[in-house]
């Protein structure tokens, strides 16, 4: 199974992108937000998939790729 994960960085999603990770489902891209507040402590959407080399990207990226433009 092949998942595009779409979320905002709150608490209940992270553990969701968390989930879908440990389960080992293949998370082909992430959209979300970016980080706002460099200096923050606070873990995001982006660090995580990062961190499992999922692609972070934007709304008009994942609509290029879908429609087989470059971005």
């Amino acid at each position: 199974m092949k998942v595009i994960f779409m979320a905002k960085s709150k608490p209940s999603t992270i553990e969701g992108l968390r989930f879908l990770i440990e389960q080992k489902i293949e998370v082909v891209a992430l959209v979300a937000p970016p980080k706002v507040d460099q200096s923050s402590s606070i873990v995001n959407l982006c660090e995580i998939a990062a961190a499992a080399s999922i692609p972070c990207v934007s709304d008009d990226q994942l609509y290029d790729q879908i429609s087989g433009r470059k971005s």
